[in-house]
This record gives C-alpha cells, sequence and structure tokens, in this order.
C-alpha cells in the first residue's frame, strides 16, 4: 500500500465518522425522519419477504408491506403488542367473513351484516387501536375473496403477520427510540409557554394589557400535557432497545428537567390565576405591592428564559429570590386587611417554591441536557 494511501487512511475515517455524527444529528433534531426511514425499510423488506413465500401468499405482498409499517412505533413493545392486536382483529374479521359465505352468498345484505358485526367487535377490548381491522377484515374477505375465499384469507392474513414481524425487527434493531428529542422540545415549548404566561399577567396588572383571571392558564395546561406524554413515552421506548440513537446519559436529565417543570409549572399555574384576580380586579391594591409582584413576575420570567442559567446559584435565579423577599417584605408592610396579606403572601411562597423546585431538577443536570456547565 502507498503510503499516500496511509497517510490518507484516518482522514478518511473521521471523514466517515463525521458523516455519520450528522446523520445521527439530523434524525435527533427531526425524529419524524427516524419514523419515516424505519416505516419506509420495513415496508420494502417485508415486500420482498412476502413476494418469496408460497403459494397462496406469494399473490398479495403488499399486504405485507402494510403490516410492516403499522406497527412502527415509538416502543418497542408497543410494536409487538400492536403486531399481535392487528393479527387477532383481522382473523375475527376473517372468520365473521367466512361464517357469512358459509351460510349464503356474498351481496348487499351479507356485506352490510359483515360490517355490522365487525363495528360489534371492535368493542373489545383486547384489540386496542388496531380495532379498525376487524369490519376491514370481514369487508376484504367478503368482496376480494370471490365465492372460495380460503386461499384469499390465507394469503390476507399470512402477509399481515409477516409483515408484523419484519416491522418489530425493523423497528427493534434499525434505529433506537426517538423520544429525547422529542421530551426535549415539549420541555422547550412548556418552558417557554410558562414565561410568556408570566410576562403576560405581568403586563395585565401594569394595566398595559387586559386580561381575565383565567387567560392565564390558557395554552399552559396543554403543553404541561404535552411534557408529561413525551415523558411518559420516553420511559416505554427505552424498555428493550438493544441500539439508541441518542446519548443515554441525556435521558434521566430530561426526565428530571421535566418533573421539575411540571411541577413549577402546575405550582405557578395556580399562583397565575390567583394573581390575575387579586391585583387586576382590585383598585385599592396598593401601588408598592402591585410593583412588587410584578417584579417577581419579570424576575421569574428571566429567570426560566434561558434554560442554560437555571440553577440555584445563577444570577437570574438569584435575582427572582430577590425579587420574592422584596414582594414578601412589601406584602407584609402593607396596610390591607389580613385576609388579603395572607393570600397575596401565599402566593409568593408557592412562586418561590416553584422556583426552587424547577432550578433544582436542571441546576444539577445541566452538562448532560445542554452540554454545558451552568452560566451565572
Amino acid at each position: 500500500m502507498s503510503p499516500l494511501s496511509d497517510a490518507t487512511r484516518p482522514v478518511l475515517a473521521r471523514d466517515r465518522r463525521r458523516r455519520s455524527t450528522r446523520l445521527f444529528s439530523t434524525l435527533t433534531r427531526w425524529p419524524l425522519l427516524g419514523t419515516a426511514l424505519k416505516g419506509s425499510a420495513a415496508a420494502g423488506l417485508a415486500y420482498v419477504v412476502g413476494a418469496h413465500l408460497p403459494q397462496p401468499f406469494a399473490d398479495a405482498p403488499y399486504y405485507a408491506a402494510l403490516g410492516a409499517y403499522s406497527v412502527v412505533l415509538p416502543a418497542a413493545v408497543d410494536s409487538v403488542r400492536t403486531a399481535l392486536q392487528t393479527t387477532s382483529a383481522l382473523l375475527a374479521g376473517i372468520l365473521i367473513a367466512l361464517g357469512l359465505q358459509w351460510i349464503g352468498p356474498t351481496d348487499a345484505l351479507t356485506v352490510a351484516i359483515a360490517v355490522g358485526l365487525g363495528l360489534l367487535a371492535t368493542g373489545i377490548p383486547w384489540f386496542g387501536e388496531a380495532r379498525t381491522w376487524v369490519p376491514v377484515g370481514a369487508l376484504f374477505t367478503l368482496t376480494v375473496g370471490g365465492p372460495h375465499p380460503q386461499d384469499y384469507a390465507a394469503a390476507y392474513l399470512g402477509q399481515i403477520l409477516v409483515g408484523g414481524v419484519v416491522g418489530v425487527l425493523v423497528n427493534y434493531l434499525l434505529i433506537g427510540q426517538q423520544t429525547v428529542p422529542l421530551l426535549d422540545r415539549a420541555i422547550t415549548v412548556h418552558r417557554r409557554e410558562l414565561v410568556a404566561k408570566l410576562r403576560e399577567t405581568a403586563e395585565a396588572i401594569r394595566g398595559d394589557t387586559a386580561q381575565d383571571a383565567g387567560d392565564a392558564l390558557d395554552g399552559l395546561a396543554e403543553a404541561e400535557l404535552r411534557t408529561r406524554t413525551a415523558a411518559r413515552e420516553m420511559i416505554r421506548a427505552r424498555r428493550g432497545y438493544p441500539t439508541r440513537l441518542q446519548a443515554p446519559e441525556r435521558e434521566e436529565p430530561l426526565l428530571e428537567a421535566a418533573r421539575g417543570l411540571v411541577q413549577c409549572s402546575a405550582i405557578l399555574g395556580s399562583a397565575l390565576l390567583l394573581t390575575g384576580e387579586v391585583a387586576t380586579e382590585q383598585d385599592d391594591l396598593p401601588e408598592d405591592v402591585r410593583a412588587a409582584a410584578i417584579d417577581v413576575l419579570d424576575s421569574l420570567a428571566t429567570a426560566l428564559d434561558d434554560p442554560t442559567r437555571i440553577a440555584p446559584d445563577s444570577e437570574p435565579v438569584r435575582a427572582a429570590e430577590q425579587a420574592l423577599d422584596h414582594y414578601l417584605a412589601t406584602v407584609t408592610d402593607a396596610r390591607i386587611d389580613d385576609e388579603r396579606a395572607h393570600s397575596l403572601g401565599a402566593l409568593g411562597i408557592d412562586a418561590r417554591r416553584a422556583l426552587r423546585t424547577v432550578a433544582a431538577a436542571y441546576g444539577p443536570h445541566l452538562p448532560d441536557i445542554f452540554g454545558t456547565e451552568p452560566t451565572a
């Protein structure tokens, strides 16, 4: 081998690693692309396998492709369950059709009865999301199978089963679970929604905008639900995968960040609702209390705005703590009745608890989540 070849070998290897890293990075940012790649690979491979089966199966390889891509799901355990549910639902539909054809010929009445029985069978809990395959299987067997549908039914069911097996294997081996970017995105959207609501409430208290008390929670509950759902999907998707596209060290930190953000959002959501009611509907609220509440909302929004600075000792979090100290002292010294003072003080205490919860959840894990140490 020439010296030039020896010299260029490390360079070529490094270029291959970079291309692989860029591909993995793209799939991480766009998890739907990874699902599309898995689905297309599963469908194509299942079609090839189905075409090489013996008769009568080989005449319908497209059903193998259908069965394959339908089981490409984020969690391997879900893929296996879906494959079993699809096969059993299809078998139920085929049995309905065969039973009706044994009784009489295929006509409008037979088709109507088959679909009706299939729809009744969709109420069986085991079929789950695959329940619609029952009437589909019955209808296809009756209308496509002809006067002697046994061969068609065997090919239909067999190819779907083959496709399901291929789909599960491709989903399991080709590309690992894609839930890290999904949870990362849900957390980002959730945090930004919370920051926006904090600032909107501050503007409403200033009088810059009109806001109904209930508006403070618009969108926040939905964002919180998306974060909870993405976290559950990540936990499920981690079961049994030998390959993972993402670095597994990001999973636990992201789950901790999600838990902290959900708790913070739940606490601040209630506080925002009460703040809107107390501060915007009471004209006699002292101006110093109103100004201190605005300062707290602004400082909380600033503390949560940059995720790389959500840590107990960061400057934005310390500033929010100082704003809360000033707010509580102002409420204590204000000339307001005890009931209102207690309500306003409780809002400050809840806000502090929310801030410390999210800072404790993010702070220790910032290097793993963002690849950076906490910044002051």
